[in-house]
């Protein structure tokens, strides 16, 4: 006998489906019981149930994720920091790679003076990553210091946590201190990212004790990849079950790609899949207090 929670499938007619898989085995008896709990206005009712017999497996949906360390070697300028990383960009599509991601102001970093080097988007670095990635046919995600009129943007704050459909699924994005706040991740994940990019200047705390731990808690509590490229530190990627999967050395510009199963999650007492049970089940209207600030009466 398995147990396992339904996942959700779509909306049909009002309703939502729920549907779930299981392994058969012929010296097990199936027994078929659906629970409701923690809503006292809700019913439970069968309707239409069907048990469909699959011929295989549901398909892996793998695709194949790079990230890349930081720090050229004495820049002059933007465009000497674009050139180092675009190499980068055109040694993992080599390999095969569907995204790339950059580290953190990797239009600035080495450069004095970063500011006066702050460039808006569109703009010089930007066009020049998105025509390297049209001529490999792969996506590039990278942390710009980016002008929007007397703003830095990557130092001033965000609002929200938007998603965006690419060819391989759904990906969103995080820069830096937006780590340290699991929040972060897991409303990236509740509107959808099954894989978030990561560009980061690097991890420090606790002599960089702290970079690998955080980044394999962020992956398994939103039971997504992560793509974390960092300037001083060693870039990796991450499953949903907190595995690194490839991890660089601290070798300027080295290259951590993997290739990953998306589909890939991890399972509860009894084998069932997880997959997104927790963004089903969470308790939402028990946390109140994570919108407030520490100091707010």
């Amino acid at each position: 006998m398995a147990d396992g929670n339904l996942d959700f499938v779509g909306k049909r007619e009002g309703w939502t489906v729920l549907a779930t898989d299981f392994e058969a085995d012929p010296d097990v008896q199936l027994n078929l019981d659906l629970l409701f709990g923690w809503s006292p206005e809700g019913r439970v009712q069968w309707s239409d149930v069907r048990i469909t017999e699959l011929s295989a497996a549901p398909p892996s949906r793998m695709v194949t994720l790079a990230a890349v360390n930081g720090n050229p070697k004495e820049p002059k300028s933007p465009a000497d920091c674009v050139r180092f990383y675009c190499e980068r960009v055109e040694a993992a599509a080599s390999q095969g790679a569907d995204l790339v991601v950059l580290p953190e102001f990797m239009n600035v970093v080495g450069l004095q003076d970063q500011a006066e080097f702050a460039e808006p988007i569109p703009g010089p670095t930007s066009d020049y990553l998105a025509e390297a990635a049209r001529e490999k046919g792969i996506h590039v995600a990278a942390g710009i210091l980016e002008r929007r009129d007397k703003a830095l943007m990557g130092i001033t704050p965000g609002d929200t946590y938007p998603v965006f459909n690419v060819d391989f699924g759904t990906l969103g994005y995080m820069i830096c201190y937006d780590a340290h706040f699991p929040e972060v991740a897991r409303c990236l994940s509740l509107n959808g990212a099954e894989v978030i990019a990561f560009s980061n200047m690097g991890d420090g705390r606790e002599k960089g004790a702290m970079w690998e731990p955080y980044i394999r808690t962020r992956a398994m509590d939103s039971q997504v990849h992560i793509v974390a490229s960092v300037n001083s530190g060693r870039s990796c990627i991450v499953s949903p079950k907190g595995e690194i999967l490839a991890m660089a050395s601290k070798e300027p510009g080295e290259i951590a790609i993997a290739e990953c199963d998306l589909t890939s999650t991890i399972t509860n007492y009894t084998g069932q899949p997880i997959r997104r049970r927790y963004d089903q089940v969470r308790r939402a209207d028990t946390f109140r207090g994570l919108s407030h600030h520490l100091y707010d009466e």
